[in-house]
């Protein structure tokens, strides 16, 4: 079954790699400012902005799961920036291959 992308997007691959367009890399990049913006400062303005962002994009034809992806992708450069969160997945689910 294929997914329809948006007109000025188009789609990760399958295996999760960053091999995005440069129309991609440019909104997920400006999602990313926006998020870690809000996570500095929780206040109304990065919240607008995030709104205003999504919006724009909405118009020229990204989805809801492409906006997921954005969502994903920032949260894992936040919470991996040094690996650490995989380290600590993989000690965490280890005993459950024991």
């Amino acid at each position: 079954m294929q997914m329809e992308k948006g007109r000025i997007t188009e789609r990760f691959e399958m295996k999760g790699q960053a091999e995005m367009g440069s129309d991609t890399k440019r909104l997920a990049e400006r999602y990313f400012e926006i998020f870690q913006e809000y996570l500095r400062e929780h206040g109304e303005s990065s919240l607008s902005s995030g709104y205003e962002f999504a919006r724009r994009a909405m118009v020229d034809g990204c989805s809801v799961l492409e906006m997921a992806e954005f969502h994903h992708e920032a949260l894992r450069r936040v919470l991996d920036g040094n690996g650490s969160a995989e380290k600590m997945l993989v000690q965490a689910v280890g005993l459950f291959a024991a």
